[in-house]
């Protein structure tokens, strides 16, 4: 919608208007051990540098399309990504990133988290 007080195009993301090219950027957030991701951290990068289990949110709270990503950057042992209990990443109940330098993307549907890219 174009805002002709602020002469620029913007887009609601759900909770507030924000301008069009902010819709797209990514948060970052860096982590160095367990945690799970809320309903409020969508279209956010995490970038773990050790061994840790990223819960996600549960399906029944976040809309189809709900994404984030998860990198791996250092440490020793993996980066385990957990569903929430009761739901699924494509069939099975979690999903390892063992390389350094290792990533998902990961989508929510109305059924089960997709991965779309990555390297595990």
């Amino acid at each position: 919608m174009y805002n002709t007080t602020a002469n620029q195009v913007e887009v609601y993301d759900g909770r507030q208007w924000t301008t069009f090219y902010r819709a797209f950027e990514l948060k970052v957030e860096y982590k160095s051990e367990d945690f799970s991701i809320t309903k409020n951290q969508r279209r956010t990068l995490f970038v773990v540098n050790e061994a840790a289990e990223v819960t996600l949110p549960s399906l029944s709270s976040v809309n189809d399309g709900f994404r984030v990503y998860v990198k791996r950057t250092g440490g020793l042992g993996l980066v385990s990504v957990l569903a929430a209990t009761g739901d699924i990443i494509e069939g099975i109940l979690s999903v390892d990133i063992g390389t350094q330098g290792g990533s998902l993307e990961i989508v929510a549907t109305a059924s089960e988290w997709v991965l779309l890219n990555g390297a595990l």
